[in-house]
């Protein structure tokens, strides 16, 4: 897992709240990785989505790219102060993450504010 190996990916008709961007160091199986929003609003919080399979659906004014709602890793995580660091496990074939902006502690529905781009990690 090379920095190569990770590129990011966009949706195709964006919406309003399309606007926060992600970017990660390189991610590779039995290292540690960290996932870092780039454009971080004052009074925001954020939270990494994680999926095996990416995906293109509008919501919320924005647009959801990961395979939701077939979530892995245990996501959503909150990105504390924008940023999520952790080992990552021995996987096979690509894994799609996405960062949500959020209103409250949480990342649902009514408090999701905001969508990156989504970043694919090929394994």
């Amino acid at each position: 897992g090379t920095a190569d190996d990770t590129q990011a990916y966009y949706s195709s008709a964006p919406g309003a709240a399309d606007y926060v961007q992600m970017s990660s160091t390189a991610v590779a199986a039995g290292g540690s990785a960290t996932w870092t929003v780039d454009n971080p609003a004052a009074g925001m919080n954020y939270s990494i989505i994680a999926a095996m399979s990416s995906a293109e659906l509008s919501v919320l004014g924005g647009t959801c790219l990961v395979g939701y709602p077939n979530l892995i890793g245990g996501t959503p995580r909150v990105m504390a102060g924008g940023s999520f660091t952790t080992n990552v496990p021995a996987l096979a074939g690509d894994v799609y993450t996405q960062a949500v902006e959020h209103s409250g502690s949480s990342a649902s529905g009514a408090t999701v504010t905001g969508f990156s781009n989504g970043l694919v990690h090929h394994f």
